[in-house]
């Protein structure tokens, strides 16, 4: 939830923080991803479910203000993960935010 607040509507803040996706070590986008993959699984714990429904919502906001990080999620797999989310997602909430990830990935 913080890393949503921090971007949205600020471009600057979202790209700082998909640049730094890029630092060996550093966490970003990538492991934005994993978390959402994580809570898509059968066997996801409602923490993991949560957790998969802010990191949705954090991905979102960082690729509506940086091409970098719209192109970085693509790299990353994050379609994929996506499109899966939609078809087995842990959650309503869940699905709706991969139903608009996808839809800005994808745009």
């Amino acid at each position: 939830e913080a890393l949503h607040l921090l971007v949205s509507e600020n471009p600057d803040m979202a790209q700082l923080f998909g640049l730094q996706s890029w630092l060996p070590g550093a966490y970003g986008i990538k492991e934005l991803i994993a978390f959402v993959q994580r809570g898509t699984q059968d066997e996801a714990t409602l923490d993991e479910i949560l957790a998969a429904e802010e990191a949705s919502e954090a991905i979102w906001a960082l690729t509506q203000s940086s091409v970098d990080n719209l192109e970085m999620a693509v790299d990353k797999g994050a379609i994929d993960v996506f499109a899966d989310s939609l078809e087995s997602g842990g959650s309503p909430r869940l699905r709706m935010w991969a139903g608009v990830v996808l839809k800005k990935l994808l745009a």
